[in-house]
């Protein structure tokens, strides 16, 4: 009787395993995301600087290039992983990243199928409200169509790696009410998009738009008197110029609110 080695058999399964993984994630890729992934497979395994992905993709706007990420590390079994390197953002694939880039380079098809992701629960996500809603690293790690925001969907919303999932700060609780500032501009309903992240929400999300969440994160910090001119960077959640003067338009909104210092401090961080 012939028998099969244990190599074979082992190439067979990961195989299969890149197979499968492709299948399940494909289509819910465009030209877009599959670009980035081909890149980092490109530049091999390991730690890449954000720039380097970047620059060798110059036929994607900053915008589309930041969706693209958001939408990699959101996905139910991320492709992408991210980090905080000093002042600079590294990325590299997951193992399913790699299976899954793997295939592309083999097969490089485009699908338009849309599979519909198995609903999975958020256990501490508190009940939220238009006035006392999600808001702060929570809010802008939910992706958006500007392709604003953070890139850190899974962490938060799904744990991972012993951590569970969260925080999620609500304002008026966990950060301070900026009610009195802006009223209920910039509060959205997203449940809808945090269920078509594969998310199990069964009532109203009520979630900060990027830039309120980055007001009312500014605020908090300035009143609290904690430093955040170091670990938020506007530029890094707001890569489009009409996006960063919408974030402007809440802190202009927010001086009357501020003593001298605070404003100095706000001043400093926008002209840096």
């Amino acid at each position: 009787m012939h028998r099969v080695s244990g190599d074979v058999m082992s190439g067979a399964k990961q195989a299969l395993d890149c197979l499968m993984q492709f299948e399940a994630v494909a289509p819910r890729l465009n030209t877009r995301d599959r670009s980035v992934v081909l890149s980092l497979l490109s530049q091999r395994l390991g730690w890449v600087p954000l720039a380097a992905v970047r620059e060798s993709l110059p036929q994607f706007s900053q915008v589309d290039f930041s969706r693209a990420l958001a939408k990699l590390a959101a996905e139910e079994s991320p492709l992408i992983k991210t980090r905080q390197v000093g002042r600079n953002k590294e990325l590299r694939l997951t193992g399913n990243g790699v299976r899954v880039g793997k295939r592309m380079e083999s097969l490089l098809l485009e699908r338009p199928l849309v599979v519909e992701p198995l609903l999975e629960s958020v256990g501490s996500l508190p009940p939220t409200s238009r006035d006392h809603y999600l808001t702060g690293k929570a809010a802008l790690n939910i992706p958006s169509k500007e392709g604003t925001g953070d890139w850190h969907f899974q962490e938060i919303f799904r744990g991972g790696e012993g951590h569970k999932s969260g925080p999620f700060p609500i304002a008026g609780t966990d950060l301070l009410s900026t009610h009195h500032i802006f009223g209920r501009k910039g509060i959205v309903e997203r449940s809808r998009k945090l269920r078509e992240m594969g998310l199990d929400i069964q009532r109203p999300l009520y979630v900060a738009s990027h830039p309120r969440a980055m007001a009312d994160m500014i605020y908090s910090a300035l009143k609290s008197g904690r430093a955040f001119e170091k670990s938020y960077t506007l530029s890094d959640w707001f890569p489009a110029d009409r996006d960063r003067c919408e974030v402007l338009a809440f802190m202009e909104r927010m001086k009357p609110y501020l003593t001298d210092f605070e404003s100095r401090r706000l001043r400093a961080w926008i002209e840096k």
